[in-house]
């Protein structure tokens, strides 16, 4: 079980509210892919940012870092932005819903394949020889980014 430490007393709402959910959730999940040991929490600045490496997989770390105003949330190769101008008043809880979906494993990835070469993860190409191998078909894959937690 990942046992997060209590948040200091002046952590802004914003990023309370994300940690406070964030450890809701994490009771809730209970990933067995996260690497417990390896865990790290950051209060600073105003803001947390929270860190949960994959056991096995290291590109799939699932990492957030919250201010006042916006977060921005890692799953893997997946990143994406919140804030109250784009996501409404509840941005914290989108950005925690984004954690638990990759905890859970419900986060999905198409990887495009020249031979057994890597040349596209999502939408980011991987520049490599193999991306310029044009007369090689691609193929693609959906990969799974999943912490074995449970659906809640």
């Amino acid at each position: 079980m990942i046992d997060l430490p209590e948040p200091p007393p002046t952590l802004p709402p914003a990023p309370r509210a994300f940690y406070d959910e964030l450890r809701v959730v994490l009771a809730a999940v209970r990933p067995t892919e996260v690497d417990c040991s390896r865990v790290e929490v950051d209060f600073g600045d105003g803001g947390v940012a929270v860190t949960l490496p994959h056991a096995r997989e290291p590109d799939w770390t699932v990492a957030a870092q919250v201010s006042r105003a916006a977060a921005i949330v890692f799953a893997g190769p997946v990143s994406e932005h919140f804030d109250a101008a784009s996501g409404g008043p509840d941005w914290t809880g989108a950005a925690v819903a984004l954690v638990g979906r990759a905890l859970r494993g419900e986060l999905e990835v198409p990887v495009a394949l020249r031979g057994g070469h890597v040349v596209r993860v999502g939408a980011e190409r991987v520049w490599s020889p193999a991306a310029l191998a044009v007369w090689r078909p691609v193929r693609t894959e959906l990969v799974r980014v999943d912490f074995g937690g449970r659906a809640g």
